[in-house]
């Protein structure tokens, strides 16, 4: 049985949250207390983030992106995290991220990740992101 995938509009959110916050709990944990379940499912709630959904009887994959305008007013879009199982059923999704950001005007689609996304996805590397922990010093 093929993968069904699609983006989720903004007032179905709450059909499927709860699915999707399972899937994405774990990219939750590594993203250093950027994130949290309840600020997503707000951003989610009020647009400004979207919300893509990958089913096989169940959903198998949850995908946030994020719309963003830079100072010179180029448009990009970002895959914030990703989450699921089966992988290769589903990296397909992020060609229909790419129409769709396309379709948004975007010139790039952009995405951070452990070093085996890029592997994955095969986009070309254009940064290294350095974090230090200040909470302590």
């Amino acid at each position: 049985m093929a993968c069904s995938g699609s983006g989720v509009p903004a007032a179905e959110v709450p059909e499927v949250w709860e699915e999707a916050s399972i899937l994405l709990a774990p990219a939750v944990a590594r993203s250093l207390g950027r994130y949290d379940l309840n600020s997503l499912h707000a951003a989610l709630l009020h647009r400004e983030m979207q919300l893509w959904c990958v089913w096989d009887k169940v959903m198998i994959a949850a995908v946030l992106t994020q719309m963003n305008v830079w100072p010179t007013g180029m448009k990009t879009a970002r895959v914030v995290m990703a989450g699921g199982m089966y992988m290769k059923k589903w990296t397909h999704m992020m060609d229909l991220i790419e129409q769709w950001a396309k379709a948004h005007g975007c010139r790039y689609l952009e995405a951070g990740g452990r070093p085996g996304w890029k592997k994955v996805l095969g986009w070309k590397q254009t940064a290294v992101e350095l974090v230090k922990d200040l909470s302590d010093a």
